[in-house]
């Protein structure tokens, strides 16, 4: 994707600016480096395939500046920036956003935008007064975080799913930025590097990983007037071991995505077309229409859906998790590490003309719903083989190079090659496979009385409790199309033996 695309995308929409909205990879301002005719810049161009130029506009568009009042004027009418961002009128969004004008015409449709300022939102000689909040509100974090982390892994975010929200504490107090940071590496005048935790699907600065304020910060001094925690009777190695989160987030509330199959063409309904080509299936492993469920609710309308996180080690510590299987054709090259992946549009154009003729990419009728659930599903021998068949023929005749490539095909952590050759993809203990998101849970905590074990040892120490015998994923699909799991026990490395002797004594 190229930066202009990403300034009039959905994620651009949520950037405050600066950064990659503002400045090429090279340090020039885009559009003044636009505007410069020396460097043969034309809008709209290919511009020698550079990603930073190409296809750009951003001499017409300008750039998005910073915008601090994004996140510190109480009222900011995001809605309004947001369609100035994917209107491509990029150095108007800052404007719009805090109320000071009113823009018509858009870059996007080859428009010259006409800003008309708001008398009311200046003093006389041309000032404004405005009321800043130094700590952003919870409102503005969950403004981009609020409806990803509910797409992505079922974060509700509620008064009635979190202890600590419906104790009216923000996001800021427990991920504080600048001088309110303790953390050395953070602290700071105006530092905007708000403190992080340590997610194993989060790669972006991980040299501040675990800035942020840990349950003990708050707990064990009460800060904030947080309850002390006891733990009458429970082994010190209980409390080494296991994450707070893992007694304390005993159920999720809204579903989160288990296994994502992107190798079949979805026919479910409200689904945009563009999206076809993932179908999803949620902790029940029964098919889940995600995409559809997304375009008819907003987030103060998830659909309920209880169920326990599956659990797994990370760092030597037993934290909840939402581990995401994955099922997707991709593409090997010799002598370099890692995967591609075909352009989706490709691959579902691929899948829809086969439905609209037969003959076309005729390898593609093998594939079918072998479990009867309404999803097809690649599985078999067979199928694996028709699909790689397919999608080489695809790409050829589409004039994409597969001069010292090959198209195989992923299905969780095994790679299966044409011939029927399966190779194992190392991946970390607590993944499905590195090609797959691994979140853990942190959000939608539960106080101590909902806590496992605020009804006694037993919550997890018995025989066909969820703690250790709930049932989890190893395969969402064997060769009949069936799911394939194991008892949580053995997901963490632990023999019938050893729970018999030790869990249940």
């Amino acid at each position: 994707m190229t930066s202009y695309e990403f300034a009039a995308s959905p994620c651009g929409v949520c950037h405050p600016g600066g950064g990659p909205l503002e400045y090429d990879r090279a340090g020039n301002r885009y559009d003044e480096y636009a505007r410069d005719p020396a460097h043969g810049i034309t809008a709209g161009g290919d511009n020698r395939f550079d990603g930073d130029y190409y296809k750009a506009k951003w001499a017409e568009s300008g750039v998005a500046e910073a915008d601090c009042l994004l996140c510190h004027l109480p009222g900011y009418d995001r809605k309004g920036r947001d369609a100035q961002m994917l209107a491509q009128n990029l150095q108007w969004t800052a404007t719009v956003g805090a109320g000071f004008g009113t823009v018509e015409g858009t870059v996007k449709a080859g428009e010259t935008p006409r800003l008309t300022y708001r008398r009311a939102a200046f003093n006389d000689d041309g000032t404004v007064k405005l009321t800043l909040a130094r700590e952003p509100e919870t409102d503005v974090c969950l403004g981009c975080h609020g409806e990803t982390d509910w797409k992505k892994k079922g974060a509700s975010y509620q008064p009635r799913t979190d202890v600590h929200i419906r104790a009216g504490l923000r996001c800021v107090d427990c991920h504080p930025a600048g001088t309110s940071a303790p953390d050395p590496r953070i602290n700071g005048w105006e530092e905007h590097q708000f403190a992080k935790g340590d997610d194993p699907n989060g790669l972006v600065r991980d040299d501040l990983d675990n800035t942020m304020l840990s349950c003990r910060d708050c707990h064990e001094q009460r800060r904030l007037g947080a309850p002390r925690p006891e733990h009458a009777g429970m082994p010190e190695t209980h409390l080494a071991r296991m994450a707070c989160q893992t007694c304390h987030i005993p159920t999720r509330y809204v579903k989160a995505a288990q296994v994502q199959d992107s190798s079949v063409f979805n026919t479910g309904p409200f689904i945009d077309p563009g999206k076809r080509i993932w179908s999803f299936y949620g902790p029940d492993l029964l098919p889940w229409n995600y995409y559809g469920e997304l375009a008819r609710f907003t987030t103060a309308h998830q659909p309920r859906f209880e169920f326990a996180p599956l659990l797994g080690w990370y760092k030597d510590q037993l934290f909840p998790l939402n581990k995401v299987y994955t099922i997707w054709p991709a593409i090997e090259e010799e002598g370099h590490p890692g995967l591609d992946m075909p352009f989706m549009r490709d691959y579902a154009g691929m899948w829809m003309a086969h439905r609209a003729d037969p003959t076309q990419f005729p390898q593609l009728a093998e594939v079918r719903d072998d479990n009867h659930d309404g999803f097809p599903e690649v599985n078999r021998p067979a199928e694996i083989e028709a699909v790689i068949a397919a999608t080489t023929a695809m790409l050829e005749a589409k004039g994409i190079p597969l001069a010292g490539k090959r198209v195989v095909f992923v299905d969780g952590a095994r790679l299966y090659r044409a011939g029927g050759a399966v190779q194992e993809i190392p991946h970390e203990p607590y993944e499905f496979t590195p090609y797959a998101a691994t979140s853990k849970y942190s959000h939608d905590v539960a106080p101590a009385r909902a806590a496992l074990g605020a009804g006694g040892c037993t919550d997890c120490h018995a025989r066909g409790s969820a703690f250790f015998y709930r049932e989890t994923l190893v395969d969402p699909f064997d060769e009949t199309g069936q799911a394939v799991t194991t008892p949580q026990y053995a997901a963490l490395g632990y023999t019938a033996e050893w729970v018999e002797q030790y869990v249940l004594d």
